[in-house]
């Protein structure tokens, strides 16, 4: 059973608001309490206590003399429990709630109907105005089964001189002697004036949504967003299955301006079967807004809209999502699809595919201190990545490329190292692998470039295969640098537009320009969004002049933020400050992992396969990887260590496609023996600050051709394919280096949380300089992995959460002398234990408060090197005990067990514990603090209810000076330094807290 129960044609959203305050007009609120013997001491206090904290709620009922009410009792008689009284003050509000606190309870039969005729006495005995609003509510768990029928009883008060304009019935269910279809048939038909048949299980909801069922005003529905990382008002950017999505519904009084309080269910069905959940209540604090006019301006602001957070079970397929008003009408002006203006939109969840990426964590000496990001970092990293990119899922791999005592790196020998890596890994598309590779720098570090200048990141071409780039935190430029890197390596371009920007000629090359500085190659396509913004040139997250329904903003899931395109600019732009992807990336993003990493490719022919199918071929082919950095402004050339590898004959490795170079391969003799045309992959940087330099940055190149190896190769030599001229040579040395795996090298046992791996070298050749390639094999050499390139000492120290788990473990490593060999692996097997997992809180954030009907969603990031995530996740509240497993659960204030089985949380501050366990039965923790109550805390100085304290509230604060609070009609909320009084220095405290501009008073 739901925690909410749709009634009344499929009721689905509650629209909460307070009733708006009119010079001459009021309401008049009566209670009507079923106080019979079926009323258990369980339902007697979900009315009681409902009713106290929907009158403690002051943008239920202000104090400002908008709003009487009066409280009648009804069972086989009646009682008028507490008397018609305008609530102009704090005291007025106190003396209601005494009054329902202290009530006892009838018992007896059921008699609805005389409860309405004692309500319609005691009002016409007051002098009830038919200019005021009047409005019964009446709560029940039962059907009539004495005295006056209802009808006849709502007869009479529509006929009384008042005429009542609503009457609304809060059912409480008792099964199974009164459920929700019990409540629809005995009480639907009689409910007007807005007003409708609302089942609730608690007092939370009943004190959730009483001030919507009873007192609710017409509102309008301006606009409806379902948004994953961008969107717009029509819903136009594809949605991505599975993954975190949020519906903003923008919402104004449709009659004048005055602000309300406004909260919602949103109903969800698929093919019109509904979603488990649904309805679902909004996410906002106690489920509400204060709607205001001009809702579509402050799109900014998440809290002005009024959100829902949709459940995995609903992220798939297509799905209708329906917004519907109760207490009240709801205009529906919104554009979203495919029917404009019906308060409803139809989206689909787009089948999506698994991004692979392997983070390598960048590891250096420098000034006697080791610089390297974290594991957390790369989780951080990963997070990140799922807000921006398009995909549910990342398929995640870490590794760490060790620099050795090199100071800062420059980051073209990151990207060469990293480009090897990924090759002798043999991630290439004969094997299905487009893993994409991320060397992750850490914040405290940087990257040079070739001439000693500091650069932010850079890729290995458009498209690519690896990227690196300096990590950054907060709001910062650099945020989402390694998104801005890895998309390059998809094939995505800076933000340029040679008609909305223009072009310009470096050497013999034209280039695109960007709004901001950056550039693209002539051929790059022309970016649509370019925009003035704030009078300045930018590239934007969408369009900027088409309207408001085209106006693109962005939404990051992982700290549940909106980004402002007003103040937040492209990803794939050089404009400084917070960058966010734009429409048009998203959607090249998108098609790129779709297409790369689809399910054909995951089930191609893998390298373990080929291994294994290798070791039973009678013959196999050397190969030798000839590497090697491009200075393209000089046309020269550093060639790095070459590197061995075997392949089963007939297997051929693949090549850098492209004509612009040449590389030869000659014997002793001087005869060419192998020929091989290639380009190199130019590298796309990212500046670390924003704005670009001027030019292009294009001034290196990567060289990675596989050759045929022999023992005949005496020289390499790289030639412009134009003009033949020579860039480099390399030579091969007298003798080939001698290397010996020492430790592990068969039986140990390793220990958490790294490993020195040890090996002995030495070349004959006094001039040659060893450097080595380490390689880990998990399954006694079928597959390796590569742990480092061109390393130049003899001990590496190796995390053992880079490596995982096995009982099969081999080293190799490989000494190269630049030019030719040697390899070593270890003599026997080794063993590395299981690592712990990685499990991070990160909904909600520690602190978070929590108010009414506002549901609690309890979210973890885990990652485990052995499984890649945990599933044996476990949640626990130091009040409240076990509260459910899993990686997503949700839960609400109140007490026993939900409808999807989870423990709700009491009021109080709670400790949250998540307790993850992985499969080798090792596990990790983390905690938060949360507060949940029932009742919004007041806002000092709000005095208006409006949210925030702006001028009107200065205003009626001043009218309330030399006041006591419980005779004022602002009350507690106006004393701002709770002396008792409302005084000048309250005034000037009020002033201070102002949050509007022209806040300022004579």
């Amino acid at each position: 059973m739901n925690v909410f129960k749709r009634c009344c044609q499929s009721l689905l959203i509650a629209i909460a608001i307070c009733a708006a305050t009119f010079a001459n007009a009021k309401t008049d609120l009566v209670f009507i309490v079923d106080g019979s013997g079926s009323i258990n001491s369980s339902d007697w206090n979900i009315q009681r206590q409902g009713i106290v904290a929907a009158i403690q709620d002051t943008l239920v009922v202000p104090r400002d003399g908008s709003v009487s009410i009066a409280v009648v009792q009804f069972a086989s008689s009646t009682r008028l429990e507490f008397p018609y009284r305008l609530i102009d003050s704090e005291a007025d509000a106190q003396a209601a709630i005494s009054a329902v606190q202290s009530m006892s309870q009838f018992s007896g039969s059921t008699g609805p109907g005389n409860g309405i005729n004692t309500a319609t006495s005691h009002l016409i005995s007051m002098g009830a105005l038919e200019d005021d609003f009047q409005s019964y509510c009446l709560s029940t768990d039962g059907n009539r089964n004495t005295g006056a029928t209802v009808p006849s009883a709502i007869s009479n008060a529509q006929s009384a001189n008042f005429s009542l304009d609503r009457f609304s019935v809060i059912a409480i269910e008792d099964p199974p002697f009164f459920d929700e279809s019990d409540a629809i048939n005995n009480y639907e038909p009689h409910v007007f004036g807005g007003g409708a048949v609302f089942v609730v299980t608690s007092f939370t909801e009943f004190a959730g949504f009483v001030g919507s069922l009873c007192m609710g005003e017409p509102l309008k529905l301006v606009g409806m967003e379902v948004t994953q990382v961008v969107q717009d008002l029509d819903n136009k950017v594809m949605l991505i299955e599975e993954k975190k999505t949020l519906v903003r519904t923008y919402i104004e009084p449709k009659d004048g301006t005055d602000p309300v309080k406004a909260t919602a269910r949103l109903k969800g069905t698929r093919g019109g079967v509904d979603l488990p959940g649904s309805p679902l209540t909004a996410s906002n604090s106690g489920g509400s807004i204060v709607a205001k006019p001009d809702a579509l301006s402050r799109r900014d602001i998440l809290s002005d809209s009024l959100n829902f957070q949709l459940p995995d079970s609903w992220l798939s397929g297509t799905v209708e999502l329906e917004l519907e008003a109760v207490g009240g009408t709801l205009e529906c002006m919104e554009s979203a699809g495919p029917t404009a203006n019906d308060c409803m939109s139809t989206v689909t969840f787009n089948q999506g595919s698994e991004l692979e990426v392997k983070f390598v964590k960048v590891k250096y000496e420098k000034s006697g201190s080791t610089i390297q990001p974290s594991n957390a970092d790369l989780n951080e990293l990963e997070q990140r990545l799922l807000a921006t990119f398009p995909t549910s899922k990342i398929d995640r791999t870490t590794g760490t490329l060790d620099m050795g005592a090199s100071g800062d790196p420059k980051v073209d020998d990151v990207l060469s190292r990293l480009e090897s890596m990924r090759f002798l890994d043999f991630c290439w598309d004969l094997y299905g692998c487009e893993r994409l590779y991320y060397g992750a720098v850490d914040q405290t570090g940087s990257l040079l470039t070739a001439s000693g200048g500091g650069t932010g990141g850079k890729a290995n071409g458009i498209p690519g295969s690896v990227s690196a780039g300096v990590i950054r935190d907060g709001n910062s430029y650099g945020r989402n640098r390694h998104g801005h890197e890895i998309a390059h390596t998809m094939g995505r371009h800076h933000a340029s537009n040679a008609a909305l920007v223009g072009t310009q000629v470096f050497g013999t090359q034209t280039y695109e320009k960007g709004a901001c500085g950056s550039f693209a190659e002539a051929s790059a396509p022309n970016f649509p969004n370019i925009f003035n913004v704030s009078g300045a040139q930018r590239a934007t997250i969408g369009p900027m002049s088409s309207g408001d329904n085209k106006l693109v903003y962005g939404w990051d899931s992982q700290r549940n933020s909106v980004v402002d395109p007003n103040k937040t600019f492209a990803m794939m732009s050089y404009c400084s400050g917070f960058r966010w992807p734009s429409d048009f990336s998203y959607e090249g993003i998108r098609s790129y992992i779709n297409t790369n990493f689809s399910t054909a490719s995951l089930i191609a022919p893998s390298p373990i396969a080929v291994k294994s199918f290798s070791t039973k071929v009678a013959s196999f082919t050397q190969w030798k990887l000839i590497r090697g950095i491009i200075d393209l402004d000089n046309y020269s050339i550093q060639f790095l260590p070459a590197l061995p590898f075997e392949l089963p004959a007939g297997v051929i490795p693949p090549n850098q496609d492209g004509t612009d170079y040449i590389l030869e391969v000659k014997d002793s003799s001087g005869n060419i023996i192998d020929s091989v045309l290639f380009t190199p992959a130019m590298l796309e940087g990212d500046g670390e600050t924003g704005g670009g330099s001027g030019q292009p940055d294009d001034g290196t190149a990567l060289m990675l051709v596989p050759i045929m190896s022999s023992l005949d190769i005496s020289t390499i030599t790289v030639r412009r394919a134009t003009n033949n001229d020579v860039v480099g040579t390399q030579t091969a040395s007298e003798n080939a280096p001698v290397v010996e795996v020492t430790f592990p090298n068969g039986g140990e046992i390793l220990n958490p949380p790294d490993v020195d791996i040890v090996w002995t070298s030495s070349d004959d050749d006094p001039s040659d300089v060893l450097t080595h390639t380490v390689q880990f094999s998990p399954d006694s050499g079928t597959t390796w992995e590569t742990l480092v390139t061109d390393f130049s000492g003899n001990t590496l120290n190796v995390s053992l959460f880079d490596l995982g788990q096995t009982t099969q473990g081999l080293v190799r490593v490989i000494a190269s002398d630049g030019f030719l060999s040697d390899t070593d692996e270890s003599d026997g097997i080794f063993t590395t234990p299981n690592t712990t997992p990685s499990c991070q809180i990160t909904s909600p954030v520690n602190g978070a408060s929590f108010v009414g009907v506002q549901p609690i969603n309890l979210s973890v990031f885990t990652h485990d090197t052995e499984e890649g995530t945990v599933s044996n996740i476990q949640w626990s509240s130091n009040l409240d005990g076990n509260l459910g497993n899993g990686e997503t659960i949700q839960t609400e204030l109140g007490t026993g067990i939900n409808a999807s089985g989870i423990r709700r949380l009491r009021e109080g501050t709670h400790i949250i514990t998540m307790n993850c366990t992985d499969g080798g039965g090792l596990s990790a923790q983390d905690t938060i603090s949360i507060s949940v109550s029932l009742i919004q805390q007041q806002i000092k100085g709000d005095a208006d209810n409006d949210g925030d304290v702006d001028r009107n509230d200065i205003l009626l604060l001043r009218q309330d000076l030399g006041k006591p609070t419980d005779g004022s009609s602002c009350g507690a909320k106006c004393d701002m330094n709770d002396d008792g009084v409302i005084n000048a220095l309250d005034l000037r405290f009020c002033t201070l807290a102002c949050t509007r501009s022209a806040c300022a008073v004579n």
